[in-house]
C-alpha cells in the first residue's frame, strides 16, 4: 500500500513539473548563467502557487502579486510575507500596478489564466513588461 501512495504523489509531482509554467521556467534556469537567484514574478499568484512553486525551484526568488488572498495556505502567506514579497494589487488599477513594482527587477513573469479576466489586459502587459529585466522571459 505504501508503494501505491508513493507512486500516486510521483505521478501528482511529475503531472505538476510538466505544467507549461514550470516547464518554462525549468528551462529558463537551466540556460541562466546568474550567479544570483532567479527573480520570479507570479501574476496571480493565489491558488497554493507560492508553495507549489517553491517546493520544486527552491534556488529561486519568488515573488507573488494578487488583488486578493485567494486560496493561499498558512505556509504560502509565509513565504510571501517572510520577505515583503507579495504585492497586494488590483490588475486594473494600473498607476498602483506600475508604482508597485521596481523596474527592470524580474527575471521572470508568470501569469496564468489571468490575463482573460482583466480589461486593460494590453495596458497591463505593457507595465509588466518594464517590471522585465533585458533577457527576461514572460510567460
Amino acid at each position: 500500500m505504501e508503494g501505491v501512495n508513493i507512486l500516486n504523489r510521483l505521478r501528482k509531482i511529475i503531472t505538476l513539473y510538466a505544467t507549461p509554467k514550470f516547464v518554462y521556467l525549468n528551462k529558463f534556469i537551466k540556460t541562466s548563467r546568474s550567479n544570483y537567484k532567479i527573480k520570479v514574478l507570479d501574476v496571480g499568484c493565489g491558488n497554493r502557487s507560492p508553495s507549489t512553486t517553491i517546493s520544486l525551484f527552491p534556488q529561486i526568488e519568488y515573488y507573488g502579486l494578487d488583488k486578493e488572498d485567494y486560496n493561499l495556505t498558512i505556509e504560502d502567506k509565509k513565504i510571501l510575507l517572510e520577505n515583503n514579497r507579495y504585492f497586494k494589487v488590483d490588475l486594473e488599477n494600473l498607476s498602483q500596478l506600475d508604482n508597485s513594482l521596481p523596474d527592470n527587477y524580474f527575471d521572470f513573469i508568470i501569469m496564468n489564466h489571468v490575463i482573460e479576466h482583466t480589461i486593460s489586459g494590453l495596458e497591463i502587459l505593457k507595465i509588466l513588461v518594464k517590471k522585465m529585466k533585458v533577457g527576461g522571459v514572460y510567460t
